[in-house]
């Protein structure tokens, strides 16, 4: 018969000591380096979308090849993640971390000197498996280690790091576009989508070699049932943000006993490849999803799958979607490649590109919206309920996509309902990103979000859930044997 496990009493220990490091230099280190992740991930997604039409003309590719070059990045988004992130449970996420910095910065810098389709398609499939990924990781690092008093502005403030990589990027392209072709049939080209590319994938490797300076994560020791190391982990971050002696920090390693359960999943395997390893590493991945799809978990993991379809392609998909069906002016009429590339190219012998300067203009117009949502997100994430944040900004979202398809023959009224919608989808979608860490513990931090239609990013204490589920339990719940509850 299955036992039950019994929460301490003081359940919100861990959320006082962490609260007790204070709010000071190692905190905004660590905030900044995730933004940077963030600017890295937004620089990189849409220079290599953007430039698709220009790769056409060297490589050469068909219409058919660029429409598969979004799909092998989208495989290779949802296998990588799945992998990567159920490994990051297990293994921690800071030494993930470097290894994902590197593999973007290979796949990326390796994407920019191919010279056949196959090649590209390949690259292109490390690069979807590792780009979002290590941005989740990040994210979930940097809420573990930060109280619920600021996680919720910090993480919104966040995808303000991604806006502005999203704004450097489109510019970029817009200024290396024009060159690119100017140069076509030159020998000596310096403009080419080969140079954006191997630019854009700079910082990458920059965060990865800065990222030796986080701290491992408090949640994941205890979970790992490493007191010590968490409570000098704690010491640490108390001494950097305060600048008092660490001594000085007054939580001891009985407060932090049994703060985090690991659900019976955890198991301390050496990171090394035998196959009995390997095995192990399975058999642990297949408990999480056993417990991730079970009674207690399975109806907030299907909801919020559901909200996240609304923005089931990203911020940036969302937007080149909108940009379209608005510059659409008799009906719409879109083409197959209008969903991965802002502007369609037709390569013809020496590469005629057919560019319209306004296109990038229009489409950059349309950013300040998307950081309109995402700054009403951080002044009422923490003011309001999340629920009722997402229920309001996916109503209005469905009402102006709904009278966008009445409006064909009126520009500024799809211009106006295409603003709002934009509005409203940033400002949902930095919302729920913020409830899916929060709505899951520790042990599946990161296993949850691999299984979400668009990588996202944690967490609650174990036994305490987010205000968004209807059953909050009190202080002295009790947390059953994930096979079953009582």
């Amino acid at each position: 018969m299955n036992s039950v496990q019994v929460v301490p009493r003081d359940i919100n220990n861990i959320e006082k000591a962490i609260h007790k490091t204070g709010f000071g230099l190692y905190s905004k280190f660590a905030i900044i380096l995730t933004g940077l992740c963030s600017f890295s991930e937004s620089l990189i997604l849409t220079t290599f979308f953007l430039s698709i039409p220009l790769m056409a003309c060297d490589l050469p590719l068909s219409e058919n090849m660029m429409i598969s070059i979004g799909v092998v990045y989208s495989i290779g988004e949802s296998v990588g993640s799945f992998v990567f992130l159920s490994v990051s449970d297990i293994f921690g996420k800071k030494p993930l971390i470097p290894v994902l910095c590197a593999l973007i910065f290979a796949s990326t810098l390796a994407s920019s000197f191919v010279h056949s389709y196959l090649f590209l398609s390949f690259f292109t499939l490390f690069l979807g498996s590792s780009l979002s990924t290590n941005t989740i990781v990040m994210r979930v690092n940097l809420a573990e280690s930060l109280s619920k008093r600021r996680r919720g502005v910090v993480l919104t403030l966040l995808d303000l790091w991604w806006s502005c990589g999203y704004i450097v990027s489109v510019v970029g392209v817009w200024s290396f576009t024009p060159l690119a072709i100017k140069f076509y049939s030159k020998d000596a080209r310096f403009f080419t989508w080969r140079i954006m590319i191997a630019i854009s994938s700079v910082l990458s490797i920059i965060i990865g070699c800065i990222s030796g300076l986080l701290k491992p994560s408090v949640r994941y020791l205890l979970y790992c049932k490493k007191n010590r190391d968490a409570l000098s982990v704690l010491k640490e971050i108390y001494a950097i943000n305060t600048s008092k002696n660490s001594e000085d920090f007054d939580i001891n390693e009985i407060n932090l006993n049994q703060q985090i359960t690991d659900y019976g999943i955890y198991r301390n395997m050496p990171m090394r490849i035998y196959m009995e390893h390997a095995c192990a590493l399975m058999k642990t991945v297949y408990r999480g999803l056993e417990i991730l799809v079970g009674k207690q978990f399975i109806f907030r993991l299907l909801t919020l799958s559901y909200m996240k379809t609304v923005t089931f392609g990203g911020i940036f998909i969302t937007h080149l979607w909108i940009y379209k069906v608005i510059s659409q002016t008799h009906g719409c009429q879109l083409t197959k490649t209008d969903m991965i590339s802002l502007e369609n190219f037709t390569a013809t012998g020496d590469c005629n590109v057919n560019l319209k300067s306004a296109v990038f203009r229009d489409f950059l117009l349309l950013i300040p919206n998307i950081i309109l949502g995402q700054i009403f997100a951080i002044f009422l994430i923490d003011r309001i309920k999340r629920k009722y944040l997402i229920a309001v900004s996916y109503i209005i979202s469905g009402s102006c996509n709904l009278a966008i398809g009445f409006t064909n023959n009126h520009l500024f009224i799809k211009i106006g309902l295409g603003s709002i919608y934009l509005i409203s989808s940033s400002f949902g979608d930095s919302i729920i990103n913020v409830a899916i860490i929060e709505m899951f513990p520790t042990a599946l931090s990161c296993s949850s979000i691999s299984v979400f239609p668009a990588g996202v990013q944690r967490e609650t204490d174990d036994g305490m859930t987010s205000e968004m589920h209807l059953n909050r339990r009190g202080k002295n719940a009790k947390i059953s044997n994930p096979e079953r509850r009582k």
